[in-house]
């Protein structure tokens, strides 16, 4: 008897564990605020009609363009290769194995990547190549001063 009352808690268990098993697909492309946040900033940024803000886009790889010509990626083809050269380049991606998921943002012949809100942003051309790198930096939410 206690053989069938093992078996059928470890039938229990096992269907159990199977309602926990994570998705078969994990989405590469983050398109959350965080991720909407980091658009504006891109949009914001090459936007720029200050020369000496021009020069400093013309040294990470990257040139002026109209906000509507920059949006956010959902593509999970581009967000998969975009991750993968990510990892090669980007030091916030150390020990990571690609693909992993990356908020990318498309502006004309570039694709700048950004990992989980972070600082570091990776400027690749439309092969996935590395062209430069660029560091947003990322607002700190207020708290509430310490009691």
């Amino acid at each position: 008897m206690a053989r069938g009352i093992l078996g059928v808690l470890m039938v229990m268990g096992a269907a159990e564990l199977g309602a926990q098993e994570p998705p078969a697909h994990l989405p590469i492309c983050v398109t959350d605020l965080t991720a909407r946040h980091f658009e504006a900033q891109v949009k914001y940024l090459l936007s720029t009609r200050d020369s000496a803000n021009r020069a400093a886009l013309a040294e990470r790889g990257l040139r002026p363009a109209a906000a509507d010509s920059v949006q956010l990626v959902s593509e999970e083809r581009v967000c998969t290769l975009a991750s993968i050269a990510f990892a090669g380049a980007a030091a916030d991606a150390r020990g990571m194995t690609a693909p992993f998921p990356v908020s990318v943002v498309r502006a004309p012949g570039r694709l700048l990547v950004q990992l989980g809100g972070r600082e570091e942003v990776v400027v690749l051309d439309e092969e996935y190549r590395l062209v430069g790198r660029l560091s947003l930096r990322v607002p700190v939410p207020a708290t509430s001063p310490a009691r």
